[in-house]
């Protein structure tokens, strides 16, 4: 174990503890997990080969851009550590975190199934550091949602980051309030709405919107919520009523 290990170990757990995403998905013996991760990001980025490029484009949202545009400008050194582990029973996630303050990973709403998948995940997004994207032919300039098929640009701007990062703060402080139910709470706003429901909520439809794209949703019906809400043992209607 090198000096430099801890070091990057400690500038990690820093960064991961100021992220209230990250706070909520990771718990306990965090500063391990950030040294033991510098094993797997030395081992993974062996596997990592050029990229492919994608004929269609690479991104079709502003959001994809900025993403797209910040995966050009790093490179794997610039990754202090991977986090991967078991979340729930079945479900796998990974995060990178920076050393430029940023940590990001597979979203929330979609897991991985297997340790061998966050991991080939892990190598797929290490691939596109220092690759210049192109545009896809649908591109837009808002990130969007579909809400039974129609469809809401939500164009990100100080205003709804700052909301998100009190909204995922908030559900941190309240017991019993996890991330998955938020999801679920947020996502029934935004159908409501769509459905002309007078609203029980005073959240802006936008917001709602913004705070479901952050965490990988594109997509909002009554089905795709019931799904989400089986697969992470969310009880709907008991959400709504407590939010109430």
């Amino acid at each position: 174990m090198t000096k430099s290990d801890k070091v990057r170990a400690r500038e990690a757990l820093a960064i991961a503890q100021g992220s209230p995403v990250l706070k909520a998905i990771w718990h306990g013996h965090l500063y391990k997990r950030c040294l033991d991760g510098i094993a797997d990001l030395n081992r993974l980025r062996q596997l990592v080969g050029p990229i492919e490029p994608n004929k269609d484009g690479d991104y079709n949202t502003s959001r994809g851009k900025e993403l797209a545009d910040a995966f050009e400008n790093l490179t794997i050194d610039n990754v202090l550590t991977v986090l991967i582990g078991e979340t729930k029973p079945g479900e796998w996630r990974y995060d990178l975190i920076l050393d430029n303050g940023i940590g990001f990973g597979s979203p929330v709403a979609t897991p991985e199934k297997s340790r061998e998948e966050a991991e080939k995940g892990i190598v797929a997004v290490l691939g596109c550091f220092g690759h210049k994207s192109k545009p896809m032919r649908n591109y837009e300039d808002d990130a969007i949602i579909r809400v039974n098929g129609n469809v809401y640009p939500v164009p990100m701007n100080d205003e709804l980051e700052t909301f998100l990062d009190k909204a995922v703060k908030d559900c941190m402080s309240r017991t019993g309030v996890t991330l998955d139910q938020q999801q679920v709470l947020y996502a029934k706003i935004l159908l409501d709405h769509d459905c002309g429901v007078e609203p029980r909520f005073k959240i802006p439809p936008v917001l709602a919107a913004a705070y479901l794209v952050c965490f990988g949703w594109t997509h909002v019906s009554q089905e795709i919520i019931d799904g989400f809400a089986a697969a992470n043992g969310v009880d709907v209607d008991a959400v709504w009523e407590e939010a109430a």
